[in-house]
């Protein structure tokens, strides 16, 4: 091989290696976009279980562990 055909494959190398690399951090910026996005939708889902638990305590009996106050030990 000459040198201007290794030059030139060099330059195509380059060319491909930044072409992915531009793919790459594309899809790592998708992928992170979607883990947020994820996340979030496991908060809101935690946030409505944790309201229903707080409606199931108030429906519960006087004298219910859920009805004592947190820190206070069972007699």
């Amino acid at each position: 091989m000459n040198i201007n055909s290794e030059m030139n494959q060099a330059i195509i190398d380059l060319d491909t290696a930044i072409q992915r690399h531009a793919m790459a951090k594309k899809r790592e910026s998708e992928a992170r976009n979607d883990t947020c996005a994820a996340m979030n939708r496991v908060n809101d889902a935690q946030k409505r279980v944790d309201a229903l638990v707080a409606e199931l305590k108030k429906l519960a009996p006087r004298d219910s562990d859920w009805n004592r106050p947190q820190g206070i030990a069972e007699r």
